[in-house]
């Protein structure tokens, strides 16, 4: 089944999905939306993301180190 989901992105998350996007772009010289850069991360993301990251992430956030 496919399916697509909305996610809210955090502000710092989306202005260096901005800035690949535009290295992206300038680099490779093909314009790509920033949704396909975002897809590429977590695809390449989730393989390598363990529960010890998760945890990490949510004490961080926890403890006001990520806003």
């Amino acid at each position: 089944m496919k399916e697509s989901k909305t996610y809210r992105v955090r502000a710092d998350i989306v202005s260096k999905i901005i800035e690949r996007t535009v290295k992206y772009v300038s680099e490779e010289e093909e314009i790509v939306e920033e949704a396909e850069i975002v897809n590429a991360m977590i695809r390449i993301g989730l393989k390598e993301a363990e529960n010890k990251d998760i945890k990490e992430y949510l004490e961080l956030r926890e403890n006001n180190e990520i806003k």
